[in-house]
């Protein structure tokens, strides 16, 4: 019984060790050290740590001889001291397989809430993150549709201030429409300002012709020019050649009809409007205020014979329209002007280039859609001392040459600008040309003989009467300014 005991005791780890225990209690208390008798391993053990530490503490009183006594005691103390701890040290008592088995799964539970606490923060983290960039996003969208929203509610601001500035627009325009309506109707109705009974002398025959003109919108100011007295010219640009009192070649008239134009109506505009004109006499006047443009009609005849010389662009009598027909004193002006000759012609006439005897270049030919720049004057003859010779005051020199179709009625528009200096433009005249054939010449003056006119409006019924018949057949009545 008694070996089974110390062979229980020998296997079993924890009593050995309690054995051990109790026999360093019982070396302590005793007063001289005995060996305990080898009968068991623990008790063996016991001897061999004792021995053990006895050396360790004889190594140490080797080395504690050398140093200060304080030191040595301080160091056997810390012997003893692990010595007591290391026998003192509680044994683990044995851990059954059911308790190793019960702590494993205690661990493994421990472990897995461990894991899913973490793996719970880490959803709501992911969770926390994602609502918040859905936030952003949805704020982003609020933003962006709050910005659409306001750029649409610009857009309807700026589409209902268009639309009442359009409106505000065609209010003005079918006023100045209404306006212009009517005030073209009163201008049609206007009385003229002067009814003339001209005389010119036909070709041949010492027996004056009467012809009836019309001056219409002048309001006082001077309509007819005293210069060429007799040909009662508009104070504004006309065509006729160098000579317009009619000239001879080799003693011959050289004029088919009359010796002279007659200028039929001579009308002032109330004012210049850019769709009465062709777009290239509009485009050079960029630049110039409607209102510093004056306008003109002006109805002539062409009773030159065809060929035997070009016409001349005549502005001098708008240029200086208090002009005398005689000056009895020296008298002389001279303008700086920019002037071309336009029509809704295919390849229609323009002003031709001029040169003088020796072939010198007075000035170019009119270039295309554009001006020729050249000097114009009016002056009667002096002497080389300055000395009067003839008071009879003339349009000088011989240039701005066109060359027409006499016996074709068209329509052309001239512009005459005055330069001052610097170049500045000082005046303006753009005039509409109605020239008539010999033929029509005589069928208006019939309708302004025949009919009683009392405002253009009855001129202008005369005319479209006409036409029906066959005349004015060449002309594009809807050119005319009226």
């Amino acid at each position: 019984m008694a070996s089974k005991i110390l062979k229980y005791i020998k296997n079993n780890k924890l009593l050995t060790k309690f054995a051990a225990v109790f026999s360093l209690f019982a070396i302590g208390g005793s007063a001289v050290e005995a060996r305990a008798p080898k009968s068991s391993p623990a008790m063996q053990a016991s001897v061999k740590k004792r021995e053990h530490v006895r050396k360790i503490s004889t190594r140490k009183a080797r080395v504690a001889r050398v140093t200060p006594a304080k030191t040595q005691r301080v160091t056997l103390r810390q012997a003893r001291q692990k010595q007591q701890r290391v026998v003192s040290a509680p044994a683990t008592p044995p851990v059954s397989r059911g308790t190793r088995a019960r702590q494993g799964k205690q661990v493994r539970l421990t472990t897995a809430a461990r894991v899913a606490a973490a793996q719970e923060v880490a959803r709501q983290e992911v969770a926390r993150q994602e609502a918040a960039r859905v936030a952003a996003a949805q704020e982003v969208t609020r933003q962006e549709a709050a910005r659409v929203a306001a750029a649409q509610e610009v857009a309807r601001q700026e589409a209902a201030r268009v639309a009442v500035a359009q409106e505000v627009a065609r209010q003005e325009a079918a006023r100045v429409a209404a306006a212009q309506a009517a005030a073209h109707e009163e201008f049609m109705h206007r009385a003229f300002d002067n009814v003339h009974n001209f005389q010119r002398m036909p070709t041949g025959i010492i027996i004056p012709e009467n012809y009836p003109a019309y001056d219409l919108g002048y309001q006082g100011r001077r309509a007819r020019t005293d210069q060429y007295a007799e040909l009662h010219l508009p104070t504004t640009t006309v065509f006729h050649p160098y000579n317009p009192t009619g000239e001879q070649v080799n003693g011959v008239d050289n004029e088919r009809g009359y010796q002279q134009l007659a200028c039929l109506m001579n009308v002032k505009l109330p004012g210049y409007d850019p769709r009465n004109v062709p777009p290239a006499l509009h485009a050079n006047l960029a630049g110039i205020a409607p209102e510093n443009i004056d306008a003109f009609l002006v109805v002539q005849d062409m009773p030159w014979i065809q060929g035997l010389r070009d016409l001349l662009l005549r502005p001098q009598y708008g240029l200086d329209p208090g002009a005398l027909d005689n000056n009895p004193v020296p008298y002389g002006k001279q303008f700086n002007i920019e002037a071309g000759v336009f029509s809704n012609i295919p390849n229609g006439p323009r002003i031709n280039a001029l040169r003088d005897n020796l072939g010198n270049l007075i000035h170019p030919e009119q270039p295309a859609d554009g001006l020729v720049q050249t000097v114009v004057s009016t002056h009667n003859s002096v002497d080389q001392h300055g000395v009067l010779v003839d008071p009879k005051v003339i349009s000088s020199g011989a240039n701005l040459p066109v060359r027409l179709d006499l016996d074709r009625s068209q329509i052309l528009y001239s512009l005459t600008k005055k330069i001052g200096n610097g170049g500045v433009v000082e005046q303006v005249h753009v005039v509409t040309h109605v020239l008539l054939n010999q033929n029509d010449q005589l069928v208006l003056q019939g309708i302004l003989q025949a009919a009683p006119i009392r405002h253009l409006q009855d001129i202008e019924d005369g005319i479209r009467a006409a036409r029906v018949g066959g005349h004015f057949a060449d002309l594009n009545l809807e050119e005319l300014p009226f």
